[in-house]
């Protein structure tokens, strides 16, 4: 599945179906999770009102809905519309003779390779400018 891309949408019906996805690069691809659940009846009233969701299966006080296709495209669309630029890099690291990889969610080659070196650097201490000589960062290949 796509990692997380960490990101606020100033529309209120596309943060939702975003939040309901897992954030996703692409909307259109499989998520971890398709859901939003909601207890406040005027939100239940205007998910089912809504060609964006599906379901409203109660449990207790909650009610579960689910993006649906024309959801995921709309939210697909919203994102070119305002300019997300975000797309997926594979970020390699070659350290103590192993090679790790990662997708990472970025808008560019640099912002990729620093947030992998801050969660790299987490568990190893390691000057930021080593980590770039251990590290190399590519466009992600199309993934499911």
């Amino acid at each position: 599945m796509q990692p997380k891309v960490e990101r606020y949408l100033k529309d209120e019906d596309m943060n939702r179906i975003d939040h309901a996805l897992g954030h996703p690069v692409d909307p259109i691809k499989p998520t971890y999770r398709e859901h939003f659940a909601t207890d406040d009846q005027k939100e239940k009233a205007q998910f089912r009102a809504s060609p964006f969701w599906t379901g409203g299966q109660t449990s207790g006080d909650m009610a579960f809905f689910f993006v649906t296709k024309q959801g995921r495209a709309a939210l697909k669309e919203h994102l070119q519309s305002i300019g997300d630029k975000t797309r997926l890099f594979n970020v390699s690291i070659t350290y103590d003779r192993e090679t790790f990889s990662d997708l990472v969610p970025a808008e560019t080659h640099g912002k990729a390779r620093y947030s992998k070196y801050l969660s790299f650097t987490d568990c190893i201490d390691m000057p930021f400018g080593k980590f770039c000589k251990i590290s190399s960062v590519q466009i992600a290949k199309e993934a499911a």
